[in-house]
């Protein structure tokens, strides 16, 4: 199942409904592409190739036309510029400090300008994946951090961290409805739902940056 299709995208508000039919948090989910634009590793790559072939006409002991030379850089800059459109590669030249910071900067960013703060009760809780990073962000507001015990909180951020896990990565959407049936029930143990309870953020909210 894919992480941008539409059918996952309905599961994910009927995910978010079952658990506040049991517990009194507000979930919001934002499944994004990526957290930052990384479009300078295609260009190095693209930089870096065109020079490798410069270097190789120019310096080769066979003879190559102006021509030849001149199309050889054009080409070579392409080959790198798309070749690091393959996700895998580009992340593999990102420091992983990098990818997690762009994750965490634009994760808190869409906490704030959804107002996910802004609940009466304080125990709103986003869930941000970002897909070329491989990365999940839990946040979750004052009154939830002080409901669910920290080491039941590390143990939710766990189960989200391995969604991506290497050996599973065809079932990253599955890993992920995982991870939420874990939510729910930490929740529904920590945060019982009360009779007073109001939906205060629509499930199926999208914040735009």
């Amino acid at each position: 199942m894919s992480l941008f299709s539409s059918d996952f995208k309905k599961i994910l508000v009927q995910e978010i409904q079952k658990i506040e039919s049991v517990s009194g948090v507000e979930v919001i989910i934002v499944v994004a592409r990526s957290s930052a634009n990384y479009i300078y590793i295609n260009l190095v790559a693209g930089v870096l190739f065109s020079f490798l072939v410069h270097t190789y006409t120019m310096f080769s002991d066979f003879e190559f036309s102006d021509e030849t030379i001149y199309l050889s850089n054009i080409i070579a800059f392409l080959v790198g510029f798309f070749l690091f459109l393959i996700p895998f590669l580009a992340r593999f030249f990102i420091p992983k400090g990098t990818l997690h910071r762009n994750v965490e900067i634009y994760g808190r960013a869409l906490f704030q300008k959804g107002k996910i703060y802004e609940t009466q009760t304080r125990q709103g809780i986003l869930i941000y994946l970002s897909n070329f990073e491989k990365k999940v962000l839990l946040l979750e507001d004052k009154n939830v951090t002080l409901r669910i015990p920290i080491h039941e909180m590390k143990i939710l951020k766990k189960n989200f961290n391995l969604v991506f896990h290497p050996f599973s990565h065809k079932k990253t959407a599955e890993n992920f409805l995982l991870a939420l049936e874990k939510l729910k029930d930490t929740c529904a143990k920590f945060i019982p739902i009360t009779e007073d309870d109001v939906n205060e953020l629509p499930d199926d909210m999208e914040i735009l940056l």
